[in-house]
């Protein structure tokens, strides 16, 4: 049971249902294994290579830099005066818009 979690057997079968029932998500979600060539038969090798890799060397890989999304700025904070004169803005423009429509 243990085996079969550790050398991917339950992803080997999500394969080959999913290529039975639905081709098109099943290319969608392992488009890494269609690209690799490696198919729900391929799936134990390729864990068995993997597992093999990390024993030969465990140390973890390089870190990158986060860089982060620099679009989005937070709206400085607003005085309670100014929270009410916007409030004020937005009620004004509100009757404006009503007594357009009418």
């Amino acid at each position: 049971m243990h085996k079969d979690r550790i050398f991917g057997e339950h992803v080997a079968e999500y394969m080959r249902y999913l290529m039975e029932e639905d081709s098109q998500k099943y290319a969608s979600q392992f488009a890494g294994y269609v690209a690799q060539d490696v198919d729900a038969e391929g799936i134990e090798e390729l864990y068995t290579s993997v597992h093999a890799a990390i024993r030969a060397d465990p140390s973890p890989a390089e870190k990158t830099e986060f860089g982060g999304d620099k679009k989005f700025k937070k709206r400085p904070k607003m005085s309670y005066s100014q929270r009410k004169d916007r409030v004020k803005q937005k009620k004004a423009a509100k009757a404006a818009k009503d007594a357009a429509d009418e």
